[in-house]
Order: C-alpha cells, then sequence, then structure tokens
C-alpha cells in the first residue's frame, strides 16, 4: 500500500511539472508567432495580459519558483539591486574573527590553521555567495569534505535542486527523525545525471534556509512576493515608452481642398516624381529640418494626440512601494533614487531595514558561521595542528553598516571603556579591526618612533634645595 501511494505521489508531481513546462512552452510560442496568428497584430505592442505568476508554489515546483527568482535576480534591475543591497549591509566588509584562547602558542597555532582554512576556502567571497544564494533561493546548501593529510576542510556549494530523494518516507530529500521534526539526520545528494543519489549525514552538510518556520524542511526565496509586482511594473514601463512614444510622433494631416480629380492630379503628381520604381506611394517619414511646399489648394495640419496620462506616474510609484515593502526595504533602497528625501528621513526610513539587517547578522553569526569555524578548529585539534587542550572560543562581530559620525562614536566608546561597560577590545571589534593586529601595528610604531633626546646633567639635577640637601640616616 505504501509502495502505491509512492507511485501515485511522484506520477503527481512529475504530471504538475510536465503542466507548468507546458503552458510556459505554449505561452513562449504565442509570444514568438503572435503577428503569424495575427497578421492584424503587426506594429502592435502588448502591454497588458502579463502571464500570471500566482501559482501555488508548494512543495513540488519550489524549482519553478527558484528558476523565476534566480531569472529574475540575473534580468531584473530591482530584483538584483534588493539583493545585493541585503548583501551590502549584512556582509558589508566581511566579519572579524576573535579567538579568545590567552596562552600564546596555542593562540598562534589556531590563528595560523585558520588562515590556511580561510584561505583555502576564499572566505570573504564565501560568505558573500553563502547570503547572496540564501536570499536569490531560499535556501544554502555547503557539504562540508575532509581533507588528506594535514589541509584544513574543504566547503562546496550544493545547488538546491539537487537535495532530492525517491526514497520512501523522505520528502524534501531531507531525513529527520522520527520523533523530533526538526531534527536532520541526512540529506540526500542527487547526481548532476539526477540518476543516482548519496545520503550525505548532517554532520556534513551546512543547511540554511530563510522565510520559513524551524519545521518546514526547505525555505523561500526573498523575492516570492514581489514577482508579480515585478512583472507589472516591467509592463507599465513598456506602456510607458509607448505612450511617450505616441506623444512625440508627428502626426501630419494633408487636407486637399478641392474636387476628387483634385486628388487624382495630386497622386498622379507625386507618382511621377518617384526616384526609383520600387519606390511606393506612402507617405515618408519626415527629417529634421524638411521643408514642405505645397501647391495650391493643399493644406496641411499637425495633429497632436489627445493623451491625459498624468495619473500613470503615481501607479509606477505605487508598484515601486508595494515591492519596497515585499521585501522590507524602504523605496530609495529599492530604487536609489534620493532626489526625493533628505537626511533626516532617509535616517528614519532606514531603522526597520537595519533592524532586519542585523536579525540576519544573528542568525549566520549563531547558525552556520559559528558551526564552521567550530568544526574547522575541532579539525585542526584531530589532526595535531592545535594542541590539544586549547581553548577553541571565539567571537564574530560585524563593521558598522552605517558611516556614523566617527568622533561622536569614539567619543561614546571611550566613555564606555572608562566607566568600565566596554573593554578595548571590544571597541576595536564594533570599530571592524583585528584588536591583535592593531596591537602589533601599534608596538611596531613604538619601535620606529624617534626616542627623545637624554637630558643634560644640568637639566636633571634636583631644582629645590631640600632635593640637594642628602638625607642623614636617624636611629630612634
Amino acid at each position: 500500500m505504501i509502495r502505491q501511494d509512492l507511485i501515485r505521489s511522484i506520477q503527481s508531481e512529475a504530471i504538475d511539472r510536465r503542466i507548468v513546462a507546458a503552458e510556459s512552452h505554449i505561452s513562449t510560442l504565442l509570444e514568438h508567432f503572435q503577428h503569424e496568428l495575427d497578421p492584424e497584430m503587426s506594429g502592435w505592442s502588448q502591454v497588458a495580459g502579463q502571464r500570471k505568476l500566482d501559482v501555488d508554489f508548494s512543495t513540488s515546483n519550489l524549482s519553478e519558483l527558484r528558476r523565476q527568482s534566480l531569472n529574475a535576480y540575473y534580468k531584473n534591475p530591482y530584483a538584483r539591486n534588493i539583493i545585493n543591497t541585503y548583501v551590502r549591509f549584512v556582509i558589508g566588509q566581511g566579519t572579524v574573527i576573535d579567538f579568545t584562547e590567552k596562552d600564546e602558542g596555542s593562540l598562534s597555532e589556531i590563528k595560523e590553521w585558520w588562515g590556511e582554512f580561510a584561505e583555502l576556502n576564499d572566505w570573504f567571497s564565501f560568505e558573500e555567495e553563502f547570503y547572496l544564494r540564501a536570499l536569490r533561493d531560499g535556501e544554502t546548501f555547503v557539504r562540508i569534505f575532509p581533507s588528506t593529510l594535514n589541509l584544513p576542510l574543504v566547503l562546496r556549494f550544493i545547488d538546491p535542486d539537487r537535495i532530492d530523494s525517491l526514497k520512501s518516507g523522505v520528502t524534501d530529500g531531507i531525513e529527520t527523525d522520527a520523533q523530533d521534526a526538526q531534527k536532520v539526520v541526512a540529506y540526500y545528494v542527487r547526481g548532476r545525471d539526477g540518476a543516482n543519489e548519496e545520503r550525505v549525514p548532517a554532520e556534513s552538510m551546512i543547511h540554511f534556509k530563510l522565510g520559513v518556520d524551524k519545521n518546514v524542511k526547505r525555505g523561500r526565496p526573498i523575492l516570492e512576493p514581489i514577482l508579480p509586482l515585478l512583472t507589472m511594473f516591467d509592463k507599465w514601463l513598456a506602456a510607458r515608452m509607448v505612450l511617450n512614444i505616441v506623444r512625440t510622433s508627428v502626426v501630419l494631416v494633408r487636407e486637399v481642398q478641392g474636387s476628387t480629380s483634385d486628388l487624382s492630379r495630386l497622386r498622379l503628381g507625386q507618382a511621377a516624381n518617384k526616384s526609383a520604381i520600387a519606390e511606393t506611394d506612402k507617405a515618408k517619414m519626415l527629417r529634421p529640418g524638411t521643408i514642405l511646399s505645397t501647391t495650391p489648394g493643399v493644406k496641411l495640419n499637425m495633429l497632436t494626440p489627445n493623451l491625459e496620462a498624468r495619473d500613470a506616474a503615481q501607479d509606477g510609484r505605487t508598484i515601486l512601494l508595494s515591492i519596497a515593502a515585499g521585501v522590507g526595504l524602504p523605496d530609495v533602497f529599492v530604487t536609489e533614487d534620493y532626489s526625493n528625501s533628505n537626511m533626516a528621513s532617509t535616517v528614519v526610513s532606514q531603522n526597520p531595514a537595519i533592524r532586519a539587517f542585523e536579525a540576519d547578522q544573528n542568525r549566520l553569526r549563531e547558525g552556520p558561521f559559528s558551526r564552521i569555524i567550530r568544526t574547522s578548529l575541532e579539525d585542526g585539534v584531530q589532526k595535531g595542528r592545535i594542541r590539544n587542550g586549547a581553548d577553541l572560543g571565539f567571537t564574530i562581530a560585524y563593521p558598522p553598516m552605517l558611516k556614523r559620525d566617527l568622533r561622536q562614536e569614539v567619543e561614546a566608546w571611550s566613555v564606555m571603556n572608562e566607566k568600565g561597560i566596554a573593554s578595548r577590545r571590544t571597541w576595536a571589534l564594533n570599530m571592524g579591526l583585528n584588536p591583535d593586529n592593531e596591537k602589533k601595528f601599534i608596538e611596531e610604531e613604538e619601535i620606529e618612533r624617534p626616542q627623545p633626546e637624554p637630558k643634560s646633567k644640568r637639566d636633571t639635577a634636583p631644582r629645590r634645595i631640600e632635593d640637594r640637601i642628602p638625607r642623614q640616616n636617624v636611629v630612634v
């Protein structure tokens, strides 16, 4: 019975995928052969009736949702700017990792091992791509590969479409504990040909998802709620361009005064002036600076289209505001248009977005980034590159998101340091600086700084009379 239900489920999912693919193929054919199907539509532009995107994106067609999100990221300027804005604010210049080991020898081994790991996996680019994939695809899969000899671990991204399985009892390619839906046991990775699948233990896979609850296995892209709005705005922009073309088009009407014989005479005269045999009788487009000369009885009228579409601009702004609300960003972050804003309004409008950026920073710090760093350090201990018993603790800090008044910020941290609220190390980390490197640089500068000349004996002599009188030992 279970086998029959599984077969029906697979067949149903396959049918759904075929229907979606067929609809997409038919829509492409209709757009391509539109003029051949309806010759009267030749020369016209379609400004409405876009393909609907309000499909029920269930778990069976999440790949279609990811495909549309990927397509929007690469082809739509607003979609790309939204994701890049999140990456720039959340990741910024990259994380600053500070190790808590106090022993100089152990700390040196930890830093050396982490430096090799960061160089091997290109840590800064890895951070950016890790978060970008999560925003664009809704989730990020990273597989941890053990290395031979004394080399660090290797990290590799896995395409979300490859996380799938036909095994009974495994949904969405993720195997969970029978008693705990949030505890992942293993992931199933299908081969690039889609035929074979490999069971990967949860300890060897990093899975970071966005936009869903913890008991939901797969994440959803940040662009999901605004995909129809992006398509709508593209159609609106195309309509605006058509409207501007019509407004700026020259509509010239030639009015012939007289009888039909006068019109026939005018046509015969136009035909006699042809420069080529293949030239038609149709009126040609006027070039700039053209001078028109007419015969008596002919009047030229310049007509202007009576088009009133002033409200259309407000419609476009309404769509952009809906897009900004769908991704939780101010409209200036989406459009990059600061012409109608000032410093005060921009600071106020960015506060909710800053809270969202900080929340994602905490998710990355407490989740995948901490696990990767901890796994790498434990691997260094197992391979003997880090002495056993060393403190593997660390902290992850992010540089400031916004360019604030540096003088005020330094004064604030100075007061907190004097009052015993924050240490100089925390101060440096929150300023985006590595405290160990800065300490070393300061010591080097002190050594290289020229020393003051020694004082003369006259300058070193005591200035007070009582200092010049030698003290006598008094025995009581």
